[in-house]
């Protein structure tokens, strides 16, 4: 009898173990990354250190993510980060930034239309020669299906534009 219910208890924890494991991963699918450190401002720069090149801007495709067969689409494979500052004062002479905000790679299909934006943004910089880039700014546009009060599937699309700089080289 212990035997039995010792054996139905095991092979209850190993099925609720393989259940668990039902996640997307997309590690195995990168074929592109791009991060962006070099654009981030993390020292203090006086207006005369640095010239405005331009506002640049990135989109990202809608990016869907169905609820039932647990799969994304849409995402283009190629990831920009923009590392956040936490704190950031930008005045008529003076741009500083303190710290960084804890970025999340590729965990949802928001952050990964998030990316995929940010990989725009980071190559149309980085063809203007830029070396950092200041005040990212995000859009974001939702669709949702719905089956009754559950949501079927979700699709982000997310556009963002920054000012391009060019810092001076003395």
């Amino acid at each position: 009898m212990k035997k039995s219910v010792l054996s139905i208890i095991c092979l209850a924890a190993i099925s609720v173990g393989f259940s668990a494991c039902t996640t997307v991963s997309l590690e195995d699918t990168v074929e592109t990354e791009m991060k962006s450190e070099k654009l981030v401002i993390n020292s203090i720069f006086n207006r005369n250190d640095f010239v405005l090149l331009d506002t640049v801007s990135g989109s990202s495709d809608f990016v869907t993510y169905d609820c039932v067969t647990k799969k994304i689409t849409g995402d283009s494979f190629k990831y920009g980060v923009i590392a956040e500052p936490e704190n950031l004062v930008v005045d008529v002479n003076l741009a500083v930034c303190t710290g960084k905000k804890a970025g999340v790679l590729r965990s949802n299909a928001l952050e990964i239309a998030k990316q995929n934006a940010n990989y725009e943004l980071i190559m149309k910089a980085d063809e203007l020669g830029a070396d950092t880039l200041i005040e990212p700014m995000y859009t974001i546009e939702k669709k949702a299906e719905y089956v009754g009060n559950s949501v079927r599937k979700e699709s982000y699309k997310v556009t963002v534009k920054a000012k391009a700089l060019k810092v001076k080289r003395g």
